[in-house]
């Protein structure tokens, strides 16, 4: 995924300077970046410990 965004972006870029300028431009991948930030942060769904998996993890001292 990061590789096709990578892609584009290097597409893009010289597109976007060339027509909305550098300004308009930045502001834009500014967005883009911070919409990348958020979805970053959203929780995900629940999937539950699952079997073999410890939510808590082993307690001291116990086997």
């Amino acid at each position: 995924m990061s590789r096709i965004g990578a892609a584009i972006g290097t597409y893009l870029l010289p597109v976007g300077l060339d027509r909305i300028g550098v300004g308009s431009t930045m502001l834009i991948m500014a967005v883009v970046t911070l919409l990348g930030f958020a979805v970053r942060f959203t929780p995900g769904p629940d999937r539950g410990a699952g079997p073999g998996r410890s939510v808590a993890g082993p307690r001291p001292g116990h086997r």
